[in-house]
């Protein structure tokens, strides 16, 4: 398997994780029964639960644009080092990114997003070099 598809992984691991803990955020923020039941009645989430719910809308965002440029560059066997190291970027990026945004870091996060974005392009490169 390549890096990049090995990078992918990672970011749908990523993805899983961000899950689990905005469900753990819901669970702290609202308790089991609420968690467990319909919700309903929409309540306003405190900071945290914002936070881990943001995070993965987010990360289902970057994972939207990453996915298809890591298989069209498998398909066309446009992987280059180049392609390899902006799917590392990318990974490395987005499982940093996640806690700094639960911490509500500022300046970082974006640094971190424009990371991963960075990674992505670097990936799409060698693609229309086919």
């Amino acid at each position: 398997m390549t890096t990049e598809l090995w990078m992918l992984m990672a970011g749908v691991g990523i993805l899983a994780a961000g899950i689990v803990s905005q469900g753990i955020a819901g669970l702290i923020a609202f308790g089991p029964l609420r968690q467990a039941g319909a919700r309903d009645e929409p309540r306003e989430p405190d900071k945290l639960m914002g936070r881990t719910t943001r995070a993965v809308q987010n990360q289902i965002e970057s994972l939207a644009l990453f996915t298809p440029i890591v298989l069209i560059a498998h398909m066309l066997d446009a992987n280059t080092a180049t392609s390899a190291f902006g799917a590392t970027l990318y990974a490395m990026s987005r499982v940093i990114y996640m806690p700094v945004y639960w911490l509500g870091v500022p300046f970082v996060r974006t640094l971190l997003f424009t990371g991963g974005l960075v990674g992505t392009v670097m990936v799409a490169l060698p693609i229309f070099s086919s």
